[in-house]
């Protein structure tokens, strides 16, 4: 079990994972794993699909950042099977859905927030759960 000590940071290049030091050594998240329930997070702005497969798979919750998103038009996929949209769900409450696809309507404010758990793969494959 690694402990604080082996995770402390004491120089630049311990804050860098591959785009500064190419090296995961004493990266604090490697050694010690993520501390909260979720990992990362994106915005999927309007009038966009995205597909949550290879280094995008993990997604377990969404969040409706605006009522123009909660429409027809926004359609969830999940990864076991079957669809639906974003009609009669509430704006700023946490979703817990297992997706592997998403589609936001063309609308002026529509803006869906999806969310990593660290329990998912995304955890492993990007042990640094930076996001927006």
């Amino acid at each position: 079990m690694a402990s604080w000590r082996d995770a402390t940071i004491n120089t630049y290049g311990n804050y860098g994972k591959n785009e500064v030091t190419q090296s995961v050594r004493n990266f604090p998240f490697n050694q010690l794993g993520h501390s909260g329930q979720w990992v990362r997070c994106e915005d999927q702005a309007k009038d966009t699909t995205v597909y949550y497969t290879g280094s995008r798979v993990g997604v377990a919750g969404v969040m409706l950042q605006h009522s123009d998103a909660a429409v027809a038009g926004t359609t969830f996929q999940f990864t076991g099977g079957g669809s639906t949209t974003a009609v009669g769900l509430t704006v700023g409450e946490l979703y817990k859905f297992s997706l592997s696809s998403m589609t936001v309507v063309d609308a002026t404010n529509a803006k869906v927030k999806v969310f990593w758990e660290k329990s998912n793969t995304y955890q492993t494959s990007h042990p640094s759960g930076s996001g927006s």
